[in-house]
């Protein structure tokens, strides 16, 4: 991940260190927390919070391809077996969840009908599954921030492979 996501210094700025750009993307998609949280944590802009956050899940997409992946058969079977115990629900395989990344208003944009939500203010939406140990099964990046999480999940791959019956055949996207 170094080479896709390290900086280097210029004359004007320093680059901030690789360790506080990734530590802050998975605080921020692990506990859901605010742009001004991550900001003050962090002590980077709040912009670049949300420049971080999309180019680290965009180099995990790109390079952790065969590590986010569906479990197949036994696998499956021992993690729906662990979460079964763990929440009591049967043939559950994982847990999903959206969050909105905070950006600033694109350019152009002179409607807030689009990147707007209501709490958030200008955002795009991560959908994120993940299994019993809290690994990553499923990342989608980008939708606008006025998406509901329905209508994320209705434009994922994840639902679209659901529907066409090759949920257990595909790759991440």
């Amino acid at each position: 991940m170094r080479p896709l996501i390290s900086k280097h210094d210029t004359r004007y700025r320093k680059a901030s260190l690789i360790e506080i750009r990734i530590s802050c993307a998975m605080y921020k998609l692990a506990q859901g927390a605010n742009t001004l949280t991550c900001n003050e944590l962090f002590a980077i802009g709040w912009s670049f919070v949300a420049l971080v956050i999309c180019k680290v899940v965009m180099v995990i997409n790109l390079i952790f391809r065969k590590l986010i992946t569906w479990p197949m058969s036994d696998k499956m079977q021992a993690v729906m077996f662990d979460l079964k115990n763990w929440c009591g629900m049967p043939n559950v395989m994982g847990a999903i969840n959206d969050t909105h990344i905070s950006i600033t208003k694109p350019f152009g944009v002179y409607s807030n009908d689009y990147f707007f939500h209501k709490i958030r203010g200008y955002s795009v939406v991560a959908q994120m599954v993940l299994d019993n140990q809290k690994r990553f099964m499923d990342v989608y990046v980008g939708l606008l921030g006025s998406v509901n999480d329905f209508g994320v999940l209705k434009k994922s791959r994840l639902y679209q492979c659901a529907i066409h019956g090759v949920f257990f055949d595909m790759a991440i996207g």
